[in-house]
């Protein structure tokens, strides 16, 4: 009897399609505001695939018959995961420029975390994303061993755009600290030629890079796992300008991201592996962005209510909307639908992907609990507010 492994289409977000072959059932997860467009294609586990005609009505679950059984298929808008229906992403980098959002991940699915180029996506009310495709493949960059591409952040300043990732060297296969040019947010990126910073000089891994520009116009660059680091940046965005601190908080792992609000810095870091149901986020304040954060809250960690659901989150970045007090949390999570497997990790670790949530401060300008939600953001917001 054929079964229904996987579903396709235009506004569906194939990777959070939920299929049940003992129930004969598939909820479809559709892009906000575009249910009435989908034409799902069914593919079945002996090749074939059979269509809906687009514009079938899933205001009601649909019948499809299928070997001799009945599926009941049904569809809903579907926020989380954000780039669903274009593959699995982690560690994503969430920012403004030139009036769009944009999104920087790693690219995800592959095994071993061998992830080869990265790709860039814009929307202008995060809602809707667009793929703007590869902005840099690793083997264009002549020191890289071609694998390990992870990590990405982007910063626009005096004209041209930099991107900030981590690769394995191909001499001594240390993850490096790297830094591409382009002139558009879209690429093509163009690498230094060489690493910003080196492994093996540094305790812990070069990666997981942030750049934090003050209100003063300062560029400060992060970056650390096991370790934090932080230095200032030269004029040009692809060098240091004095000496690199160490200023790691405590329960840090990787994945610096710093905002601020009312004069404070706000440090945010995950904590644990990535391949963890326990992944999550905690969160120090300074008074300098050079000083070592105090305090570790926990502001993100997984749904204890529906555990299979929502773990491993982190690896995040924060997002204020320009003109407002607006704040989001982009993070990335397992993939939903997943097969929970504790002792043998979750697919590896190599099937994430991105999710948004709102994110607010209480009265004493500390970060809330961010509440991890399976919708996500389904109304559009502008760049403007």
């Amino acid at each position: 009897m054929s079964t229904i492994v996987a579903v396709t289409g235009e506004y569906i977000k194939t990777f959070n399609n939920i299929i049940d072959p003992e129930k004969y059932t598939v909820q479809l997860a559709a892009v906000p505001g575009h249910i009435g467009e989908i034409r799902p294609v069914f593919e079945l586990d002996g090749g074939e695939r059979i269509s809906l005609p687009r514009g079938t009505d899933f205001s009601a679950p649909v019948t499809v018959s299928l070997g001799g059984e009945n599926w009941s298929v049904s569809a809903v808008e579907w926020g989380n995961s954000l780039l669903g229906q274009y593959g699995l992403f982690g560690d994503p980098n969430i920012t403004v420029m030139d009036g769009k959002y944009y999104i920087y991940p790693t690219t995800d699915g592959v095994s071993g975390w061998k992830s080869t180029y990265f790709k860039a996506f814009s929307s202008e009310d995060l809602v809707h994303w667009k793929d703007e495709g590869v902005i840099l493949d690793l083997k264009d960059v002549p020191w890289s061993l071609g694998i390990y591409g992870w990590a990405p952040t982007a910063v626009q300043r005096n004209g041209k755009y930099y991107f900030y990732y981590s690769s394995g060297n191909k001499v001594n296969g240390h993850k490096d600290l790297a830094v591409a040019v382009a002139d558009s947010p879209n690429g093509p990126f163009v690498d230094k030629g060489e690493p910003l910073m080196p492994g093996g000089i540094l305790e812990g891994q070069m990666i997981d890079s942030q750049v934090f520009i003050d209100d003063d116009g300062t560029p400060y660059l992060f970056w650390g796992n096991g370790q934090l680091y932080v230095v200032k940046l030269g004029e040009d965005m692809m060098s240091f300008d004095g000496e690199i601190k160490k200023i790691t908080p405590e329960h840090f792992t990787e994945a610096i991201f710093v905002v601020k609000r009312g004069g404070k810095y706000h440090f945010t870091w995950s904590e644990g592996n990535t391949e963890n149901p326990d992944y999550r986020v905690r969160c120090g304040v300074a008074d300098s962005p050079t000083e070592r954060p105090a305090g570790c809250d926990i502001i993100l960690s997984r749904d204890f209510t529906d555990d299979s659901r929502i773990q491993c989150t982190g690896h995040h970045s924060i997002l204020n909307v320009p003109g407002t007090d607006d704040w989001y949390i982009c993070y990335h999570r397992f993939n939903i639908p997943t097969t929970v497997n504790i002792g043998g990790g979750f697919y590896a670790g190599s099937h994430r992907e991105v999710a948004l949530d709102r994110l607010e401060f209480d009265k004493n300008n500390r970060i809330k609990p961010v509440l991890a939600t399976l919708k996500g953001i389904t109304k559009p917001v502008k760049t403007g507010g």
